[in-house]
């Protein structure tokens, strides 16, 4: 009960502490006092995907002059870029698993991630936190799952390509949809952290014709267009905690970013940023976990 208050104030603020068999639901409402509830609604206002690719697609083994082909597989081209009100997110690895006469297989290989973010106006849900004291706050993200593709593919399952959400700051917010392509020498993804409380992490994949809970989230995969909705409300505190420190009229108490990160190993843990760079290991060859995002939304809860 100790750390499920500590947890709980941080989110909802200074609160009576109660005891008993109903002590998280009269926390919740008070102690039994009535709280009356504020819903807003923080219009969207940018979001972007942030493609990083490393690696090649035409050394050989022994050089320029290396029979490496024809190349097997053949590299695959890049999925089709996001368009207006939509993210890419999600991994696609690439080796050419040619072995040369001398019995070396080929180094050519390439691994392309690709990061979400979602810039939430938040001017309204500033003003009214800074009115008065609050508490309970609440967040909630929901998005719909345009399309999704992974290789190999889960059999009778729908396939997530996100894993987790995290907040993300000291950036500048994109145009309102945007693919940004990262410098190969320099680039990296915005940077983004988990809640100070928690991880908020979205299951690797869910059933297909039923609709299913797990911690955070909650995904209905009915189509065209499966529902994937998360409580964001640990974010949610962070920012609202870092709020009070931020000047009235910072730029950055009026957005609240959320960074939108993929499944699978990261380009750094497979070693392709390593002095010399480490080719994509033969098991991942195709691998590939891409979806598009869509029709992003927030729900703010403000309690009193």
């Amino acid at each position: 009960m100790r750390q499920l208050h500590a947890v709980l104030s941080r989110i909802t603020g200074p609160t009576k502490v109660c005891l008993g068999g109903l002590a998280l639901a009269m926390l919740l409402s008070g102690c039994g006092t009535a709280i009356t509830r504020t819903t807003l609604t923080p219009p969207l206002a940018g979001m972007g995907s942030y493609q990083w690719t490393r690696g090649t697609i035409n050394d050989g083994s022994g050089g320029p002059i290396a029979a490496c082909t024809p190349a097997t597989p053949p590299a695959p081209a890049f999925p089709a870029p996001p368009t207006t009100g939509e993210l890419l997110v999600g991994y696609q690895d690439w080796r050419n698993t040619v072995v040369d006469p001398p019995g070396v297989m080929c180094p050519s290989s390439r691994a392309s991630r690709w990061h979400g973010l979602m810039v939430f106006d938040m001017s309204a849900v500033a003003a009214n936190l800074r009115a008065s004291p609050h508490r309970l706050l609440t967040a909630s993200l929901s998005y719909r799952v345009g399309s999704w593709l992974k290789v190999p593919q889960s059999a009778q399952a729908l396939d997530l390509c996100v894993r987790s959400l995290e907040l993300a700051r000291g950036y500048e917010t994109p145009a309102p949809f945007v693919l940004v392509e990262l410098d190969p020498r320099f680039g990296d993804f915005p940077q983004s952290a988990p809640s100070r409380l928690g991880a908020t992490t979205l299951p690797s994949q869910v059933p297909l014709g039923q609709v299913t809970s797990s911690g955070q989230v909650t995904v209905d995969p009915a189509g065209p267009n499966p529902t994937v909705t998360v409580d964001v409300s640990l974010l949610l505190s962070d920012w609202a905690e870092r709020l009070a420190q931020e000047p009235v009229g910072s730029v950055e108490s009026g957005r609240f970013g959320l960074a939108v990160l993929p499944v699978g190993p990261s380009i750094q843990q497979l070693g392709l940023t390593n002095p010399p760079p480490s080719p994509v290991p033969p098991n991942r060859a195709t691998a590939r976990c891409t979806s598009i995002l869509k029709n992003a939304s927030l729900t703010v809860t403000v309690g009193r």
